[in-house]
């Protein structure tokens, strides 16, 4: 398989799973806004409270958060120190951003592995608010996310690598497309 092949294929793999979840996290989006607008109506309209609605809502926003930093990492939108690697040639950048990815990668396999053991933690715990769910569904989020983390900075990785030679491997957010 040639190089622009793989490259191209590695791009089609990183945008779907990227449209994927990215409609996973727009969904969970809706689910909250009409769980906080239901407890607004129930509370204040039939003066009743929806005692789930706001740990419900929590839990789908801590999925959010994680989810959301592979869907940020895929857009280069977080926070990126650019000063220092601006100066430096494009072949040093393209190691650079390599390495960063790298490193990312590894930061967030450690977050995985105790995500993991921390979410099995909750198989023997509910929470009565929200219908009895097992604590095991909010805390998987930590190691759902962090494993899309994993795959999106190494799918970046083998982009970088398998890419025009002469592209900033360190695009920034304003410059790169959705």
């Amino acid at each position: 398989m040639t190089r622009d092949r793989i490259h191209a294929r590695l791009l089609r793999i990183e945008h779907s799973l990227y449209v994927t979840v990215r409609a996973i996290c727009i969904a969970l989006l809706g689910l909250i806004v009409i769980a906080i607008s239901a407890a607004i109506f129930a509370r204040f309209i039939i003066f009743t409270p929806l005692n789930f609605a706001d740990p419900l809502s929590k839990y789908l926003m801590q999925w959010i958060a994680f989810l959301g930093v592979g869907l940020a990492m895929r857009r280069g939108e977080h926070v990126l120190v650019s000063a220092l690697s601006d100066r430096l040639s494009l072949r040093i950048r393209r190691g650079l951003a390599l390495a960063i990815l790298l490193a990312v990668a590894g930061l967030f396999t450690v977050i995985l592995v105790y995500g993991w053991q921390y979410a099995m933690s909750g198989l023997t715990s509910s929470d009565p608010f929200v219908f009895g769910v097992p604590m095991v569904i909010p805390y998987l989020s930590v190691p759902v996310g962090a494993l899309y983390a994993v795959v999106q900075a190494l799918l970046t990785a083998g982009i970088t690598l398998t890419g025009p030679r002469d592209e900033d491997p360190l695009p920034h957010a304003a410059t790169q497309g959705i």
